[in-house]
């Protein structure tokens, strides 16, 4: 009996093209899955998680909130469709670099250690266990105090806000320093203030947490915007809003006689004993008046680059203002003495 009949079957059962195909098509399933398994997509797994710098750029592009922290995440298998939760909170970015690289961007997290999750849509492909920690200490980086209005207030909270005033009960986010008397509340629109019915504003000077909120006010007197900076606070009744003018150290000032030359004219009606407008105890105070020279009694505070005083640099020849709330007085510096023993 022949391989191939006349009829060009195979053992004369299966026809020799059906044969080559069938073999053909048999051929392809093992090829296939070695080629599924040479290039299908690596489960992704994390290796390390350590902390790197937050840069600017990030800060400004940062959807949903400010970071406070970046951790630079190496492994294998991301993918720019991954996205990151850190503890019970969804991180605020998973920047995709390669498919053993990427940052992931992290907001306000409580202290204490938080696991690292990878997601793919809802489904969970990676896990590491307490690698992203904040310290209790470091939740509060440092304390400044602000310069600034409480706006918007309403009649509970014209009285409710006292000195001394500390919220929240179990983390203080900032504490009221001195208050001055309550005013209407004007809402700036373009370059007049319309009056808002019902509604009041205060001087106010308070000692603020620089915290990891995104309401952070170092944070946000850092960029590029310019004053008031508006921050939202909690308060009795409900949040309130604080713009802040200027920011001060939180150290005790230096006190000092500073001397200045009035370049604005001898008819301002300057006397003794007229305060600038600051709530704070290193406002300047007027001693005495000589014609065009006016000796100022304040608090200064020392600067990498010299004394200064609410941001100026107090320098003999330096411009110096300060404003009353009857007048703003400009000179120019002509001496300035401060009180304690220099190092």
């Amino acid at each position: 009996m022949s391989i191939v009949d006349e009829r060009g079957r195979l053992f004369g059962r299966v026809n020799l093209v059906d044969g080559a195909v069938a073999a053909f098509l048999l051929l392809l399933v093992p090829l296939g899955y070695a080629t599924y398994l040479l290039f299908r997509p690596s489960a992704p797994s994390i290796e390390s998680v350590t902390p790197t710098a937050v840069t600017k750029e990030e800060e400004r592009i940062t959807i949903g909130g400010r970071p406070v922290a970046k951790f630079k995440v190496r492994g294998n298998g991301f993918t720019p469709l991954l996205r990151a939760r850190v503890g019970d909170a969804d991180a605020l970015g998973f920047v995709f670099e390669n498919p053993n690289s990427a940052d992931v961007l992290v907001g306000a997290i409580p202290p204490g250690a938080h696991d690292l999750v990878l997601l793919d849509g809802r489904q969970e492909v990676a896990r590491a266990r307490g690698a992203i920690s904040t310290e209790p200490a470091a939740a509060s980086m440092s304390t400044v105090r602000a310069v600034g209005w409480l706006v918007n207030l309403d009649d509970q909270q014209t009285t409710a806000i006292a000195v001394g005033t500390s919220l929240p009960p179990d983390r203080p986010a900032y504490r009221v320093v001195a208050l001055g008397p309550v005013a209407p509340a004007f809402r700036r629109l373009s370059t007049i203030d319309v009056p808002v019915d019902n509604r009041y504003a205060r001087r106010a000077l308070l000692s603020l947490k620089c915290d990891i909120a995104a309401s952070n006010p170092c944070a946000a007197m850092n960029v590029d915007s310019a004053a008031p900076v508006t921050i939202s606070l909690p308060g009795p009744g409900g949040s309130f809003a604080f713009e802040i003018e200027e920011l001060l150290p939180p150290t005790p000032a230096t006190p000092a006689t500073l001397r200045m030359r009035l370049t604005t004219g001898g008819s301002l009606p300057i006397r003794q004993g007229d305060r600038d407008v600051l709530l704070d105890e290193r406002a300047a105070v007027v001693s005495s008046v000589a014609g065009e020279i006016v000796t100022l009694d304040l608090g200064i505070d020392r600067g990498r680059d010299g004394w200064r005083y609410r941001g100026q640099r107090v320098v003999p020849g330096a411009p110096f203002t300060f404003t009353t709330d009857r007048y703003e007085a400009a000179g120019v510096v002509q001496s300035v003495e401060p009180k304690t023993p220099q190092p």
